[in-house]
Parts: structure tokens; C-alpha cells; sequence
């Protein structure tokens, strides 16, 4: 009896270590990829990024890895379509940076007449007022992607300098617009383009651990 005991006991010892050794593995088979921490418009540069670990079988080769190499703004290149907070960064949202047939306009706009958090990688539509004529207020250009806002107000009206990514052939009634009248900023959602342009957009969530952030 005391030999059944022993056997059963080494048995569960055996069976213990077994399980613990594959627990061990699979939680080192993990990769580091990029999670988005914001919406990001397509056309933006990817940035506010945070590194997070993830199961390897999950991930494989979909997502873009956290050792890429990236800029002071984000990674290298713009994104296809746009991404929503807290989704990993799929290598095939990923294009070549390039700036095409686009043209970076500043345009000052008083801080009452944009939205407070408004960032680089926003898209907004531009409107504009003559207030002079008082006219209705009209649509300049619809989604043109934001490339900076000044950090404080400056000028005699205390306006903040956004500086927009506009198509060339746009660039004069945008600067027409911001001469004649007032301007103003209006947030374009995400969701608005999202599930037309992007192919992921009904992808389950991945699980994911959390390691660093990048500017």
C-alpha cells in the first residue's frame, strides 16, 4: 500500500513539472508589436504608440513589431486606413510616407472654434464665415488630415496656428477662406470612415500585455 501511495505521489510530482514546463513555453512564445493609443485618420503617421506583448500564434506575422524603426513622430510611413484606439497596428495599414499632391497650409483659428483635443493625425473639416457680409457660414474643404497645432496662442486675435495637409489644387480657397471670413475646425469621427476603409475593422481583439509607449 505504501509503494501505491509512492507511485501515485511521484505520478502528481511528474504530472505537475509537465504542465509547468508547458505553461513556461508557451508564455515565452510571445512577440512585442505596436497598439494604437488614439484614433488615427488615414494619411496620419503613426504615433503615441505603446509596445505590447502578445501570443505569437495570434500575432504571427500580421501586426508590425515593436523593434521597427521609428522617427521622433511615430514610424516610418502613413497609414492606408484608419485605426481606432487600442487596436494593434497591422503591417498592411502601412504605406510608404509620401506627401503627394499636398501642400501644408497654416491657417489661424481662433481656440473657441476648433475642438480642445484636437491633434496631429485629426481629420476636420474647414468652414468658414464672413463675417462681415454676414453670410451663412459654408464648407471649404472636407477632411483634410492636421499635421501640427501651435502649443500656445499668439497674434492680436490670440489664435492658434493649425497647420492642414491640403490637396494643391485646394490650397487658395483654403487661404482665401481664412483671409475673408472666420474659420473653423470641425472633427471628423473616426467611425465615419472607418468600416468602409478598413478590412480589420471586424477583427476580434487580440489579448495583450503592455510594455512601453513611444512619443
Amino acid at each position: 500500500m505504501r509503494d501505491v501511495r509512492l507511485w501515485c505521489g511521484l505520478a502528481l510530482i511528474a504530472v505537475s513539472m509537465l504542465a509547468g514546463a508547458r505553461i513556461m513555453s508557451s508564455g515565452r512564445d510571445t512577440m512585442t508589436v505596436w497598439q494604437v493609443t488614439r484614433d488615427l485618420q488615414a494619411g496620419a503617421h503613426p504615433s503615441g504608440l505603446v509596445a505590447v506583448e502578445v501570443n505569437r500564434d495570434v500575432a504571427g506575422s500580421t501586426y508590425v513589431a515593436a523593434d521597427s524603426p521609428a522617427t521622433a513622430g511615430g514610424l516610418v510611413g502613413t497609414l492606408r486606413w484608419p485605426i481606432s484606439a487600442g487596436q494593434l497596428l497591422p503591417k498592411a495599414a502601412l504605406a510608404e510616407d509620401s506627401d503627394g499632391d499636398v501642400r501644408l497650409v497654416p491657417v489661424p483659428v481662433d481656440p473657441r472654434h476648433l475642438p480642445s483635443d484636437v491633434q496631429a493625425g485629426d481629420a476636420v473639416d474647414i468652414w468658414t464665415t464672413d463675417v462681415q457680409e454676414h453670410t451663412s457660414p459654408r464648407l471649404v474643404i472636407a477632411h483634410v488630415l492636421v499635421w501640427s497645432v501651435s502649443t500656445d496662442p499668439s497674434g492680436v486675435a490670440s489664435e492658434l496656428t493649425v497647420m492642414l495637409r491640403v490637396p494643391t489644387n485646394r490650397v487658395q480657397d483654403v487661404v482665401a477662406a481664412s483671409r475673408v471670413g472666420s474659420v473653423d475646425l470641425v472633427s471628423v469621427p473616426i467611425s465615419s470612415t472607418q468600416t468602409a476603409q478598413d478590412p480589420r475593422a471586424d477583427d476580434a481583439p487580440v489579448s495583450t500585455t503592455v510594455m512601453g509607449q513611444t512619443p
